[in-house]
């Protein structure tokens, strides 16, 4: 995953100009990011969802980043998206209100789901004991959901629990972020728990990172590069990046499938 910093350079030579305004540069490199995390639905722009139910309250804000739910599940029970008129007749599942970015489900929960925060500071490990003054319907062998700050960021994960001593904490067989103290904790067949397909946010920073693969973030660059030669109307120039940018996500796209078909194949043998 190519740094900002690196995206800059390659932009500088693909267009041979290394004095281009950095604020219309930055701008056609995010740009032309954001157009190669949406044009398909890649495994690797994937995250997990979860927020404790509220009782009697059917919205809920979506993610800032959200882009298009892979699944959705209400008390551990999966719902399906439908027409908003359908959902306020009686129907279950859950609508879009892209109006207001809020996300609304049916049935209406009547009662709010168990979670708690943590007391204290959290480090990634193995058997991390944490701090909980209520650790509700939580026992040994079950999955959670957790969320919280770490070094200025939300990270969030699914862990499995290892042990619990009642109202006093529960161990998590594996944790793979730290956390600060006052992260969310709920049992996963409790509240909406999901994934979705994520808009990244800019890349700002020179050591900033980007979420394609390596062998093809390059390609960002030439998006900008076409952006570039569009601005100054030389657009034979134009075309061509452009063209190589959407060939590069065709390319991309097909050698994901091909691999997702490897690994459908590999599992059945194995099977």
């Amino acid at each position: 995953m190519a740094l900002f910093t690196q995206l800059q350079t390659s932009f500088g030579q693909l267009v041979n100009n290394t004095s281009v305004d950095s604020i219309e540069r930055n701008f056609w490199l995010n740009e032309g990011y954001k157009k190669f995390v949406i044009a398909h639905d890649w495994p690797w722009a994937i995250t997990i969802y979860g927020t404790p139910l509220v009782a009697y309250r059917a919205n809920y804000p979506l993610p800032s980043d959200w882009r298009k739910w892979r699944w959705l599940k209400q008390d551990g029970v999966a719902i399906e998206e439908i027409p908003v008129e359908l959902l306020i007749g009686g129907t279950a599942g859950y609508s879009i209100l892209e109006d207001d970015s809020n996300l609304l489900i049916n049935p209406v929960p009547t009662a709010a789901s168990e979670s708690d925060t943590t007391d204290n500071a959290e480090s990634a490990g193995s058997a991390v004991v944490v701090e909980m003054s209520d650790t509700g319907n939580i026992a040994a062998g079950d999955f959670i959901y957790i969320e919280g700050i770490s070094g200025g960021a939300t990270v969030k994960e699914i862990a499995s629990v290892s042990a619990v001593s009642a109202n006093v904490s529960i161990t998590i067989s594996r944790l793979k972020h730290s956390y600060n103290a006052g992260a969310i904790v709920f049992e996963i067949t409790e509240g909406l728990l999901g994934e979705y397909w994520y808009i990244p946010a800019d890349m700002v920073g020179a050591s900033d990172t980007n979420i394609v693969p390596d062998r093809w973030d390059m390609s960002i660059a030439k998006y900008a590069a076409s952006m570039y030669y569009r601005k100054l109307e030389e657009h034979s120039l134009a075309d061509r990046w452009l063209r190589e940018f959407n060939t590069d996500i065709a390319l991309c796209w097909k050698e994901q499938q091909l691999r997702s078909a490897k690994g459908r194949v590999e599992f059945a043998v194995k099977k």
